[in-house]
């Protein structure tokens, strides 16, 4: 398999790439195996979560992946977002290629790691 359309656009614009200004939350993740390395942020307000954005070292699988759950979890409440599954990412995205599998767990992690604690926001 390769990668879905909407992984391809993903990795073409990333426009939640880089360090968020203002963010209100941070999850950090590293992979086995020293990658990839995944900075999910997030810049929450009255419970919903304004505006996402990610750092990662890794491979196309992981930029696609971060972005599309960056610009997924905007406007989204922190419920919403810790409902997320690594199934409903990969879903979402439209598959990855086989041998990819690892990334999606990361991002859903990621994902906990910044917001859970931080639904009162």
């Amino acid at each position: 398999m390769f990668f879905s359309p909407l992984a391809i656009d993903s990795v073409a614009d990333l426009p939640s790439a880089g360090v968020l200004e203002g963010a209100t939350s941070a999850g950090a993740i590293a992979g086995a195996s020293g990658g990839p390395n995944v900075t999910l942020n997030s810049r929450v307000e009255g419970g919903r979560i304004e505006k996402a954005g990610y750092e990662t070292f890794g491979c196309p699988a992981a930029v696609a992946c971060c972005d599309f759950i960056a610009e997924l979890l905007q406007g989204r409440t922190v419920e919403q977002a810790l409902s997320i599954t690594e199934r409903d990412l990969t879903l979402q995205i439209g598959g990855l290629p086989e041998g990819k599998e690892y990334v999606p767990p990361l991002v859903v992690k990621a994902i906990h790691q910044a917001l859970e604690g931080d639904d009162k926001s």
